[in-house]
């Protein structure tokens, strides 16, 4: 079962491809719970007893672990010091792509990508954590037409517009 982790920028023509298990080195993609937090202000009323709070909005923070066995130490070394470079080029807004090494798949819209950390090291595996501000969890469907029907994911439906 392949499981991955894919962030396509709006902005950008090509996705940034963070971890694959079919790559040769990737060996587990988890994900946490998203945890989310509240924006609030406190504006100070005239002649008021307390501030009063004004509610700004909400974020939502999802941190994904890749494990990575490589070949030799120094495969290892090179891909802990080189990786930091690549991880400057991911920029912008847009649709993060997540399979866990459970089989279960999400897919976030108004994501973006905010940190990575090598957070385990011994020898030759590695794991490195992601961290992404995510907007609305969405489920995606295949839309087929063929002739007069219509399938959504394999089942027949009628569409009326």
């Amino acid at each position: 079962m392949a499981a991955y982790l894919i962030f396509q920028p709006y902005n950008a023509a090509t996705a940034a491809i963070l971890a694959r298990t079919d790559d040769g080195q990737t060996c587990t993609v988890s994900a946490a719970a998203p945890n989310a937090s509240r924006i609030s202000d406190e504006i100070g009323v005239v002649g008021a007893a307390r501030p009063r709070k004004i509610f700004r909005g909400g974020t939502v923070s999802l941190e994904i672990a890749v494990g990575r066995r490589f070949g030799s130490y120094q495969e290892a070394e090179e891909f802990a010091h080189l990786h930091a470079k690549k991880m400057l080029a991911v920029k912008g807004t847009g649709i993060l792509r997540l399979k866990t090494s459970l089989g279960t798949e999400f897919v976030y819209r108004g994501a973006f990508f905010d940190d990575f950390s090598q957070t385990n090291a011994a020898g030759v595996w590695q794991e490195t954590s992601y961290t992404f501000s995510v907007g609305e969890c969405v489920s995606e469907f295949a839309l087929s037409v063929l002739e007069n029907r219509v399938s959504i994911g394999g089942v027949e439906v009628l569409l009326s517009l």
